[in-house]
């Protein structure tokens, strides 16, 4: 929306600790919530976005949340730099959370500020429910739980019993014929059990 610069700027600037502030982010095609604020799910390490799939009603009051989507956020300059950035590991998915979470883990604060709003098209990069997406999400989970889970020892078991099933759902899709999507799940186990992160192509990282 043409204010929501200016919006996100006055909200943050209110807040002097904040290093990321978002937008209500509103679905290019229909106009539904497509993100209104996140918060990390434990310990399946899941980040959810409030409001997914709703009709926007009134905007409400900035609030702090869990993390801020990397669609279209307000980054602090300073505070992006002194944690490091975005990790490169992730490429794509979870990219935002984690830096989200190494920023609170700095002293740093998050804000939603759902009276800006941004339009977006979700899925463009890799496609919803692409082999590619599934490649990314899996693997990128994991290197995610691995790094931040609170419980380190349910994230452990947790992660035991997510390959298990992973495989399953691999074979089950090679048996009926959607060996992409299958290899997509086999190379996101792969790859994260050898660290093998960043760009992948097709669905396991080249160089």
């Amino acid at each position: 929306a043409p204010d929501a610069l200016t919006i996100l700027h006055t909200a943050a600037n209110e807040h002097p600790r904040v290093a990321l502030a978002g937008p209500r982010i509103i679905a290019m095609d229909d106009g539904r919530i497509w993100h209104d604020g996140g918060r990390i799910l434990w310990p399946e390490a899941r980040p959810i976005s409030a409001g997914y799939d709703g009709v926007p009603g009134p905007a409400g009051e900035a609030h702090p949340i869990d993390f801020v989507c990397g669609c279209a956020p307000l980054i602090a300059l300073e505070p992006f730099l002194e944690v490091g950035g975005f990790d490169e590991r992730y490429y794509t998915y979870y990219e935002d959370a984690d830096l989200s979470l190494r920023l609170r883990a700095a002293g740093h604060e998050l804000l939603h500020v759902p009276r800006a709003e941004v339009r977006h098209i979700g899925g463009a990069s890799t496609g919803a429910r692409s082999p590619a997406t599934r490649y990314y999400a899996l693997r990128n989970r994991r290197l995610f739980r691995d790094l931040h889970a609170p419980d380190r020892e349910l994230a452990r078991r947790l992660a035991k019993r997510e390959a298990r099933k992973m495989r399953a759902r691999a074979l089950r899709y090679a048996w009926t014929g959607r060996r992409a999507e299958a290899d997509a799940i086999r190379s996101a186990l792969a790859d994260h059990a050898a660290e093998r992160y960043g760009v992948a192509g097709p669905f396991g990282v080249r160089g």
